[in-house]
């Protein structure tokens, strides 16, 4: 008995390890936020400045883009989180279209707001 559950056990194991390798494509529908994000606007310390940003890239893996920045995002509620980002805090998601950053940067307010250049996926939440 002991042997019949340890066999079904490691067995069981395999199974779910095979199931999570990386290496295995995933069937993941793409992300409803992913697609390519241009700074729109910019304001220091509520003045408006040229917006020198490169996009915003957020990939349907859940990873992006920005500057020398590569990390992965996470949606919270109606917020966005960059993983690697070290100034920028949460972004304030606005109907899929938009997101916006507010954050303090050598004792000055800062607001970025990037604006998507690509449609939503017809039909997402965000459309």
């Amino acid at each position: 008995m002991f042997l019949l559950r340890s066999l079904i056990g490691g067995t069981l194991a395999v199974v779910a390890f095979l199931n999570l390798s990386p290496a295995r494509p995933q069937n993941k529908p793409p992300h409803p936020l992913a697609g390519t994000y241009r700074c729109d606007s910019i304001q220091v310390e509520g003045m408006k400045k040229r917006c020198t940003s490169p996009p915003l890239v957020l990939n349907s893996d859940g990873s992006y883009q920005l500057w020398n920045e590569q990390g992965t995002f996470m949606v919270l509620g109606k917020y966005v989180v960059l993983s690697e980002s070290r100034k920028r805090g949460p972004g304030l998601l606005k109907k899929g279209r938009e997101i916006i950053f507010e954050y303090y940067h050598q004792n000055r307010k800062f607001t970025v707001n990037f604006k998507r250049v690509d449609a939503p996926p017809p039909g997402s939440a965000f459309s």
